[in-house]
């Protein structure tokens, strides 16, 4: 949806060459006419499960591929992917990319699916003793993997592989998450406001078993699931876990939970479910606007949820918005576009709330709330030192303030020359 001026850059573009372009969600590619031939994509070509083609009102697909309609397009061999780095360069760039992190204020980090290759890189990290502490969540792909013991389940200081990371929906800002009402926008094929999304892969019954399958296992959930119709589903499955094999306290976690109402909200506080919310409306706030101004009043609710006693953290999903953890907080403060857009006003937090949004409640989503996440006596010296005080500053210059200094551990990790 609102996809007309890529489409009319592909349509501009070399009719000899293969195209593709990713949108910074990840969830929404547009390919060019000659990829979409090559690979055999026209009028005739049936949407995927959990996935679709953007079509004109003649059915022929526009380029516009949603979720996993991208995947019927890596199959051309005319596609030249860019060479893998060697281990080494691999290395390099996880090193610099979490210094990159530690300057920006970022002490520790969830990495929300991690694959087997993966883990083998993070154990290395920690064995060099790099400066940060890493929250491992397992793509669902890898689930046996887990509960066979080939991906060891570790849970030190500064490594921790408790939880696994499940799909159930779409995307947000790349418009494909699946809801009740339709999008405020029209749907090329109709013409109308009738597109409701994505449909997600699996159906109830499937994703009752799977959430089963991790929650008997006494592992940690963290489900990206962004449209109502999607939360709806897998707070099912959570709650139909729990009469099945009660688990107290087992934390589970909606990843993003974007589209919500009432009702939603008063299942996440009776199942004691932990939202964590994305916050990026500084960059992508206005992809809000095909939600329609009610929507948006109850898009990731964090003053609503506050005034309830939900406890819910905030996250930065990057790469798609900036990690940088001022802009984080300004966002999340703010809600507020770069240009002025407000996305539901009557959800903005103060800083402080904010702040413990990122810290103390992020440490209780992975049961760390004993040792950080708060500056008190017995807890790990992970701190940052900034130019300006956030709970005090103008709430618009937020975004502005520099970290000086990174501790992890009581050691300086970065200090700004």
């Amino acid at each position: 949806m609102g996809s007309q001026p890529i489409r009319d850059s592909l349509d501009k573009a070399s009719t000899e060459h293969p195209i593709l372009i990713t949108h910074a969600s990840g969830h929404v590619s547009a390919a060019n006419s000659y990829l979409l031939e090559a690979n055999g994509i026209d009028e005739k070509s049936k949407d995927p499960a959990g996935g679709g083609f953007e079509r004109y009102q003649n059915g022929k697909p526009d380029g516009i591929c949603k979720e996993s309609a991208v995947s019927m397009l890596h199959s051309s061999k005319k596609i030249i992917y860019p060479a893998k780095p060697t281990p080494e360069e691999e290395m390099a760039g996880y090193k610099q990319y979490f210094h990159n992190l530690l300057s920006t204020g970022i002490t520790s980090i969830g990495d929300a699916w991690t694959t087997p290759a993966k883990v083998g890189v993070y154990k290395q990290l920690v064995a060099e003793h790099f400066p940060m502490r890493f929250n491992l969540f397992i793509g669902v792909d890898y689930l046996d993997d887990v509960l066979s013991g080939k991906i060891a389940r570790v849970n030190t200081d500064y490594l921790r592989i408790e939880g696994i990371k499940l799909f159930h929906g779409n995307s947000l800002s790349g418009k494909t998450c699946w809801l009740y009402e339709p999008y405020d926008t029209i749907n090329p094929a109709t013409g109308k406001k009738d597109y409701y999304g994505i449909p997600p892969v699996r159906n109830q019954a499937a994703l009752d078993s799977v959430v089963l399958k991790i929650h008997k296992a006494g592992l940690q959930i963290a489900c990206h699931s962004n449209g109502d119709r999607e939360i709806d589903m897998i707070l099912t499955a959570i709650e139909d876990a729990q009469k099945t094999y009660y688990r107290p306290d087992a934390r589970h976690r909606i990843e993003h939970c974007s589209i919500t109402n009432q009702e939603i909200l008063d299942r996440i506080k009776k199942d004691s479910i932990i939202p964590v919310f994305h916050c990026y409306m500084y960059e992508l706030g206005n992809q809000m606007k095909v939600y329609g101004a009610k929507r948006m009043e109850m898009i990731h609710p964090t003053k609503t949820a506050l005034d309830m006693g939900i406890l819910f953290a905030l996250h930065s999903d990057a790469p798609v918005s900036n990690y940088d953890a001022m802009i984080r907080l300004g966002s999340a403060v703010n809600r507020e576009t770069k240009d002025g857009f407000v996305v539901g006003a009557n959800q903005r937090i103060s800083p402080e709330d904010a702040i413990k949004a990122y810290t103390y409640a992020g440490a209780y989503t992975t049961y760390e709330e004993g040792k950080k996440g708060s500056i008190i006596v017995g807890q790990f010296a992970d701190l940052i030192v900034v130019d300006n005080d956030p709970t005090t500053i103008d709430p618009e210059k937020i975004y502005n303030i520099k970290v000086l200094t990174t501790i992890v551990g009581g050691k300086v990790a970065f200090e700004r020359k």
